[in-house]
């Protein structure tokens, strides 16, 4: 088994940008950050998720880049299970 995991760096319109990239790349899951957002993202040590599927959207909360990884290797595993 296996799933298809997309990112979504995006600026602005994450929802649009990301479900589009879930559906035109046929993703199992695409994971959205907000780039523009304060203290997050790049040059940052911090990050927050928003994780799309077919069934719907996880979010991951801010934290620390490895907590925030270890999260969507999660939500990864769990579609394995």
């Amino acid at each position: 088994p296996r799933v298809v995991v997309g990112f979504a760096a995006e600026t602005q319109e994450l929802e649009r940008n990301a479900l589009a990239k879930l559906r035109d790349k046929n993703l199992d899951l695409v994971a959205g950050n907000d780039v523009a957002a304060p203290g997050l993202g790049f040059n940052s040590e911090e990050n927050a998720l928003q994780v799309y599927s077919a069934s719907g959207r996880r979010d991951i909360p801010r934290g620390p880049k490895a907590v925030v990884a270890r999260a969507l290797l999660a939500l990864v595993a769990e579609r394995l299970a």
